[in-house]
């Protein structure tokens, strides 16, 4: 699996408490005794809904602009069925050519499919640039620098069953204007080391 995930930030709550109310003096003759603490459990941080991504309006044009914003928004499509186990965009925007696309769909239904999950991997995606085209059937080839952290894989348990290590690179996407908006063709990645 290509490793594209953003982390899904944890928002803490902290709770203010009411002053607590004064009790009364105890009688002069009984010794004084102060109460027993009560322990309080720790807030768990709650992790943010997450919110697939909107199509930019770029992707109305079709054109370099066009291609350049359907290559970032299927990367963050990617990334969004990576994180959250929906596949319906995804199945959209990905041809049935497309083995990245088929990459991708395969790793979510292993993972969410027996109850797993897949966490972390922070990434980052540089400005995307029109490398090539192919004007008799209007195809674009967009590259887009990346970077991504670790991603982890649980089972129904919990258990970490996997991990993907960090990388970065360069994305290269194979994107075709189609009825209903734009669509992916292909992609590859290439790491910075290569």
């Amino acid at each position: 699996m290509i490793a594209m995930v953003v982390s899904a930030g944890l928002a803490g709550c902290t709770g203010g408490s009411a002053a607590p109310e004064p009790t009364p003096s105890p009688p002069a003759s009984a010794p004084a005794t102060s109460p027993a603490p009560t322990p309080t459990a720790a807030a768990e941080p709650t992790p943010e809904p997450l919110t697939a991504p909107v199509r930019p309006p770029e992707m109305s044009q079709p054109d370099e602009a066009g291609a350049i914003a359907a290559a970032e928004y299927a990367l963050l499509v990617a990334h969004y069925a990576v994180v959250s186990g929906d596949l319906t965009e995804w199945d959209r925007l990905a041809t049935s050519d497309c083995g990245f696309c088929a990459n991708i769909r395969q790793s979510v239904t292993d993972a969410y499919g027996p109850g797993g999950r897949l966490e972390g991997g922070a990434f980052t995606l540089g400005d995307g640039t029109v490398v090539a085209t192919d004007p008799s059937m209007n195809i674009f080839a967009v590259d887009i620098p990346y970077a991504n952290a670790a991603v982890n894989e649980y089972d129904s348990a919990g258990a970490l069953v996997d991990t993907e290590p960090p990388g970065d690179g360069i994305f290269t996407l194979e994107v075709i204007p189609a009825r209903g908006g734009w669509r992916l063709l292909g992609a590859a990645a290439r790491g910075s080391d290569e």
